[in-house]
């Protein structure tokens, strides 16, 4: 009965998203890592490989977060055979650490449609700066090739590993191409195409982004992820607003939470919100709250590790009970500049850009969560301030004073999210959650108006 309960829970959430194979149930396992995150652990088929080098395995992992399962994976580990006969379980259990002792490889992981989210490199037990993927590349029908097997002279597609070191400074210096196998019929049920191209220059491969070799690839919404600058999709805001309050109600931030304003009397208190692992975190660090320099200033301390977590959000008071302010919003954009998050690569980058948010509480706690909708707006937006930070916040004031006029109000939240939507619009998205509770609901402008979004799942 629980292993159909699960099954049920399962195609509610995801069995669109599914490309090819479907879990194998009867075969599931659960596992608890070390921090209580509850994953279940199923089969995918493997595919045949022609290396001397590399041993795999794959299997699809999905994560659970208050009995329910919160996000899928396919994850892919490669490695020496014997390391794998021996500890593929356990590696596979911890998929999104960065240590494993003895172990030299590589773990790639994808969403449910086969789009790679990390490819991480292992080199004596720790991940080191760099990414590996799965890279192709077309080159004439072997001899060997039969009527059965081969499509026709010269489209053959070579599979490799591709492995990308990168400096400090997330630059590529170095990178190696292990070959894997070679599908002349069309039917190999290869692994996910997380782009890549040519070792030998045979074939020139572009993504849809134009950049040879690159990672981008065609999403519903168009040309995404690469160097386009979009990390996603934008989000349905009535489904987003479920994770929004799932993190609102994890211990560490309703912890953090209750400091923060009771202590916001006079000077912003704020603190982190660090996720202890990616991508599949569901724990937060208890970071402790503390005091800011002023009555209107808290600067967060973003950080890109194993050992302090990693930074997809900030939440601070404000104690004249204002909404998050344009500084805010620029925050989460200005650390794609930090070195630890460069130093990460771009899959640690569009992991952050898809998940970070900031919070603010006001005296009453009324929380109100910002995300980024559009980045490449919010960089426009933030040359503007740049330019004339003054002149960007007194438009910012007058349009909440424009607001509480219309209104005959004296709510500041309320005032300032209608000043930051006036001058970012559709770039942000907001929530908000009424005093005492921790479910959100995704906000709206309209007229002279603020209204929640109406949400019927």
């Amino acid at each position: 009965m629980a292993r159909r309960s699960k099954k049920r829970t399962f195609q509610a959430l995801f069995l669109k998203k599914l490309k090819k194979s479907q879990p194998e149930w009867d075969a599931s396992s659960e596992t608890v890592q070390e921090d209580g995150t509850r994953l279940i652990l199923t089969k995918y088929p493997d595919y045949k490989i022609s290396s001397n080098k590399w041993s795999y395995r794959r299997s699809y992992l999905f994560v659970q977060n208050r009995a329910k399962i919160q996000e899928g994976f396919i994850v892919e580990i490669f490695g020496d055979n014997e390391f794998l006969e021996k500890n593929y379980q356990k590696i596979l259990a911890n998929y999104n650490r960065e240590s494993f002792e003895g172990f030299n490889g590589r773990i790639l992981v994808y969403d449910l449609e086969y789009h790679l989210i990390v490819g991480r490199i292992f080199k004596d037990g720790k991940s080191i700066a760099g990414r590996a993927n799965i890279g192709k590349k077309s080159q004439a029908s072997p001899k060997s090739a039969t009527p059965v097997t081969q499509r026709a002279e010269g489209q053959c597609t070579a599979y490799y590993l591709v492995t990308t070191y990168y400096d400090a400074y997330g630059q590529a210096y170095d990178q190696t191409w292990d070959f894997l196998y070679m599908d002349c019929g069309g039917s190999g049920g290869g692994p996910g195409d997380g782009g890549g191209g040519s070792p030998g220059g045979e074939t020139l491969v572009y993504d849809c982004y134009g950049t040879l070799n690159g990672t981008a690839y065609m999403a519903a919404c168009g040309c995404i992820r690469g160097e386009t600058g979009i990390p996603a999709c934008p989000k349905d805001p009535c489904v987003e607003r479920q994770n929004v309050s799932a993190r609102a109600a994890s211990a560490a931030v309703s912890s953090q939470k209750s400091t923060i304003i009771s202590n916001s009397t006079s000077v912003e208190w704020g603190t982190e919100q660090n996720i202890n692992a990616w991508p599949g975190g569901t724990s937060y660090n208890n970071v402790a709250a503390r005091a800011g320099t002023a009555s209107n200033s808290f600067t967060p301390t973003f950080v890109w590790n194993a050992t302090d977590g990693y930074t997809l959000g900030a939440a601070h008071g404000h104690p004249g009970g204002t909404g998050p302010s344009p500084r805010d919003v620029f925050w989460m954009y200005d650390n794609l500049y930090n070195s630890q998050l460069v130093a990460a690569g771009p899959d640690a980058k569009n992991y952050y850009q898809t998940n970070v948010s900031i919070t603010t509480y006001t005296p009453n706690g009324t929380t109100y969560v910002v995300q980024i909708n559009d980045w490449a707006g919010i960089s426009m937006e933030r040359q503007k301030f740049m330019m004339d930070n003054t002149g960007y916040n007194n438009d910012y004031i007058a349009e909440a004073q424009n607001y509480m006029f219309a209104n005959n109000s004296t709510d500041n939240g309320t005032a300032g999210i209608w000043a930051l939507m006036s001058l970012m619009g559709d770039k942000i998205r907001v929530y908000k959650a009424e005093p005492g509770s921790d479910t959100f609901e995704p906000l709206e402008k309209i007229g002279f108006t603020v209204q929640g979004k109406p949400c019927y799942y």
